[in-house]
């Protein structure tokens, strides 16, 4: 984690598994979550490959409603 404070305003940066990160913030406590999502376009990431099938997003669709939990 990684966290930013100023007289203005605070913020931070959890970076991990999603659903384990958000499992562990409380709920309505977050203003902004930004994720990158595997987008399934076939691009030669290297070490990774985002085909997945069809039915693998809906299992991955999980961390949108844990998002929506933090969020205020």
């Amino acid at each position: 984690m990684t966290e930013f404070v100023s007289d203005k305003f605070s913020w931070r940066i959890e970076q991990g598994d999603a659903l384990s990160v958000l499992a562990d913030i409380e709920a309505d406590s977050v203003d902004l979550v930004l994720t990158d999502p595997p987008y399934n376009i076939g691009y030669p990431y290297g070490f990774y490959d985002d085909s997945l099938e069809w039915e693998d997003y809906f299992v991955f669709g999980n961390w949108i409603f844990s998002a929506r939990r933090v969020v205020c």
